[in-house]
């Protein structure tokens, strides 16, 4: 994907850029198709604007409409009877220095909370599209296995932990670059290159400080299904789970009972069996809190509707031991 396509559907260039971004539209069918790809991905988006952003370069053309102030050439006013030329001159710069200052601080106090905004609003589509990806990807995977099962957590051994789904969709060939384990608002980091089965080579190591620092970071920013208890064994999310389960997400902050802290603590990025992602100011959805089980653990869900996202290092089961 172009990163100058995204910026174009969320209205992020400059005019001179947006010109030249329109020019290439009118010549390219693929980049046409792909900008209604994009587009179509963020339409679930604008549900959750929480305030009109400011127009393109508003920031920029402030700045240089105040520095504008700050050098124009005033005419000299007429001088009255016995006024000299340099009173005249001192008062008047004075009066435009301050009448300048008074903009910038006037001006620079209105548009910091809308820069803020904008920004913050741009972070969080860029990792909802982020996780767009994803799901497409496991969406894919599913449609490989006869069950129609999502990369599952192993109740123990290599695949024990919640990152582990990166592994397994590298082993398919279902990720490439547009897929980051950091929110894209802050950094991309691209996924992990390990795949499934180096996963396990790794795991047989008898120093396995490499296995356990990767546990740790696989999945970066977010958190992923630890899936449920049935009859006593551990069960994955397939595609016939129901497209309104949660399977991904921002994972949850250190401190208990927090939203993720990848968009400043305000909510979290959510993506569901269906494919579509929805943004939550809360960690519950349908009154449960998606991080953590019924039991407030960050473990396996004690039935089928018991949502549990669990950050990349987190297991489905607490007796698990540290060297599995």
């Amino acid at each position: 994907m172009d990163d100058q396509t995204l910026r174009y559907a969320m209205n992020l260039l400059s005019p001179s850029e947006a010109g030249v971004m329109e020019s290439r539209l009118a010549s390219d069918i693929a980049l046409r198709h792909e900008l209604d790809q994009i587009q179509q991905l963020l339409k679930p988006l604008s549900l959750d604007r929480e305030a009109p952003l400011p127009s393109s370069g508003l920031g920029r053309k402030t700045i240089q409409r105040a520095k504008a102030t700050l050098t124009r050439t005033i005419p000299m006013a007429p001088r009255l009877r016995n006024q000299s030329a340099w009173g005249s001159s001192s008062s008047l710069k004075r009066r435009d220095l301050l009448l300048a200052a008074s903009l910038l601080i006037l001006v620079g106090g209105i548009l910091t909370p809308w820069l803020h905004t904008a920004r913050a609003e741009a972070e969080k589509k860029a990792c909802a599209l982020n996780l767009a990806h994803y799901g497409k990807s496991l969406q894919h995977y599913s449609a490989l296995q006869p069950s129609g099962e999502f990369p599952k957590v192993q109740a123990e051994g290599p695949h024990s932990f919640a990152g582990a789904f990166v592994s397994t969709l590298r082993q398919r060939g279902l990720l490439g670059e547009k897929h980051s384990v950091t929110c894209p608002g802050n950094t991309r980091t691209p996924a992990s290159g390990l795949q499934a089965d180096q996963l396990a080579a790794l795991y047989q190591q008898e120093d396995k400080d490499a296995y356990h620092l990767h546990t740790r970071e696989a999945a970066g920013d977010y958190a992923y299904t630890l899936g449920y208890v049935e009859n006593g064994e551990l069960k994955g999310l397939t595609k016939d789970s129901g497209d309104l389960r949660p399977i991904m997400a921002d994972k949850a902050g250190v401190n208990p009972g927090k939203n993720s802290m990848n968009h400043g603590g305000k909510g979290q990025n959510t993506l569901f069996i269906g494919g579509h992602v929805s943004w939550l100011s809360a960690r519950k959805y349908e009154g449960d809190d998606i991080f953590l089980n019924q039991d407030g653990q960050v473990r396996a869900g004690k039935h089928p509707h018991d949502h549990v996202l669990g950050p990349s290092h987190s297991r489905p089961f607490s007796n698990i031991r540290n060297d599995d």
